[in-house]
């Protein structure tokens, strides 16, 4: 059984449908051939999991939280479709494979944790390394410009939870010094409008503006960079609105 707290942030996390359609079309667009060969950091609880075991791909996923990473284990423990991804505990500095993927995605920001430049640009090595010749790397993170005008209040959503109500707050902290931001999440569970349990967890997360993703990426070698809007984009165009979405291609010595 998993915890409280990895099953309220399953409960209010994105359906991962939209980001798997938008790996699936990305792949055909840099003309990688099926089935993927799919490298996943920070694959949270692992809701994309069984999504990509219906398209047989080949999947290693990373993820540094433990109880994420039992919850993502569980969601595939008992499923029958094959083949069965490998699930690492770590993040992009754990990453150790080398040449194995076609493609190698961070959706949900994990690259944004990554608070220090110099850990960035290790990150993004080990991920060209990780790639197959010509391999792709797809990222999302918060565009805190956006964050900045539309959600400086707090954030607050309520969800059905077995025969309960739970709730998801979150309010923001910017630190422009050190060029980052912190959410401070919440989660209440309530039964008859009375507290029953309460969850309470921190991201800081760093704030990155497109020009220099795009930067680090071209000087870790990598090439073909395109930009989008969304998930839910299907040309480039300019990163405008909740998410910065880069895709690049891995450039061969």
């Amino acid at each position: 059984m998993s915890n409280l707290e990895s099953e309220l942030y399953r409960l209010f996390s994105p359906p991962p449908q939209p980001a798997v359609e938008f790996i699936c079309w990305l792949a055909q667009q840099y003309q990688l051939d099926e089935p993927l060969a799919l490298l996943d950091v920070g694959i949270g609880t692992g809701q994309a999991l069984p999504l990509y075991q219906q398209r047989k791909w080949r999947v290693v996923g990373y993820e540094p939280n433990e109880t994420f990473l039992e919850r993502a284990r569980e969601s595939v423990r008992s499923a029958e479709k094959n083949p069965h991804p490998t699930l690492k505990k770590g993040g992009f500095l754990q990453v150790e494979e080398c040449g194995e993927f076609d493609i190698a995605v961070a959706i949900n920001a994990p690259f944004a944790y990554l608070e220090d430049e110099t850990e960035r640009r290790e990150a993004l090595q080990r991920i060209h390394h990780a790639l197959r010749p010509d391999g792709v790397f797809l990222l999302e993170v918060p565009n805190i410009l956006w964050f900045l005008r539309h959600k400086s209040e707090c954030e607050v959503e309520e969800k059905p939870f077995g025969n309960q109500q739970a709730r998801y707050s979150c309010r923001y902290e910017f630190d422009f010094h050190k060029a980052i931001m912190t959410m401070y999440n919440e989660y209440i569970v309530m039964q008859e409008n009375q507290v029953t349990q309460r969850v309470c967890t921190q991201d800081r997360l760093s704030i990155l503006k497109q020009s220099e993703i795009v930067r680090e990426l071209t000087e870790s070698n990598f090439a073909d960079v395109r930009v989008f809007s969304s998930l839910e984009a299907r040309e480039t165009g300019r990163a405008d609105g909740a998410q910065i979405i880069i895709s690049a291609r891995k450039q061969s010595p």
